[in-house]
């Protein structure tokens, strides 16, 4: 009778305590939880970019992400310094599984700029999937005036269309059913990429900065294993897909799951020896 006593009045003191642990901890759980809302891209295709610093492995939020989605895949790459450049895009074009490579024109950009300023009017196209999925790393919605960060593109059917088009008119882009006057980026193709590498050295010969890729990688394959591959052999190079962010986000859900798990326990533990420490003492006194 006595030892139930005791048990009802350590239930008590531990259940209201437990209870609030476990409260803050969930709350804790879905703060964190909130950040992680990186947006998974509801498409095949893989957005890929090299800059500079991807080389440097200075411990910024990507280097982060890489190093999580290399944990959570399982892939040990020999080099991790190693990112895309512009010499292993024809290479990566052959890849089973690999349907196109659209590669940012800096050439292009340029010369819409110049357009813009001299008040010309006309037709821009970019690639769907770069305005529709992945404008937060290309700016291409905030480029054609729209502010959101995943704004629906105003344009019927867009799946059913490689690029879309913008019409410029002096004052503001509108979406247009028409032919392109520039491709803000440009189609690999082996026969061409020679005049497309030169007019881009030549472009950056007088500039102080270096070209880096922007690609974009149309898929006709598993998506999942061209990825993969891509960071096993490129881990310096900065990622977008549907396979990249939700295998990331798992699991930075899970790692985040098992700390508090982890906390709780502790939690748990310590209340316990507290309330047998505190009994020890009441028998004493």
């Amino acid at each position: 009778m006595r030892s139930h006593r005791r048990l009802f009045g350590a239930l008590q003191i531990i259940t209201p305590i437990l209870v609030f642990h476990a409260l803050l901890i969930f709350a804790v759980f879905k703060l964190i939880d909130s950040t992680n809302n990186e947006y998974i891209p509801q498409t095949d295709s893989i957005y890929a970019y090299t800059y500079k610093f991807s080389y440097e492995y200075s411990g910024n939020k990507w280097d982060r992400i890489r190093s999580e989605y290399l944990a959570a895949s399982h892939i040990v790459p020999e080099d991790v310094t190693r990112g895309i450049t512009f010499d292993d895009i024809p290479d990566i074009s052959t890849w089973d599984g690999v349907k196109k490579i659209y590669v940012r024109n800096d050439v292009a950009i340029a010369e819409k700029s110049s357009l813009k300023r001299e008040g010309e009017v006309f037709n821009i196209a970019v690639p769907a999937d770069t305005i529709v999925h992945y404008n937060y790393y290309t700016r291409m919605l905030e480029e054609f005036g729209y502010q959101s960060r995943y704004s629906d593109i105003p344009v019927l059917d867009v799946y059913k269309y490689e690029y879309i088009v913008f019409n410029y008119d002096g004052l503001r882009y509108e979406n247009v059913y028409a032919e392109p006057d520039l491709y803000l980026y440009y189609e690999y193709d082996p026969s061409t990429w020679d005049q497309f590498r030169m007019d881009l050295d030549a472009y950056y010969e007088d500039k102080t900065d270096e070209p880096y890729p922007h690609i974009l990688i149309s898929v006709d394959g598993d998506s999942a294993a061209i990825q993969q591959k891509l960071v096993r052999e490129y881990p310096a190079s900065c990622y977008v897909s549907k396979e990249f962010t939700s295998t990331w986000k798992t699991y930075r859900r899970n790692k985040l799951i098992i700390t508090l798990v982890i906390a709780l326990v502790l939690t748990v533990a310590a209340v316990i020896a507290l309330e047998k420490l505190f009994s020890k003492l009441k028998k004493r006194i």
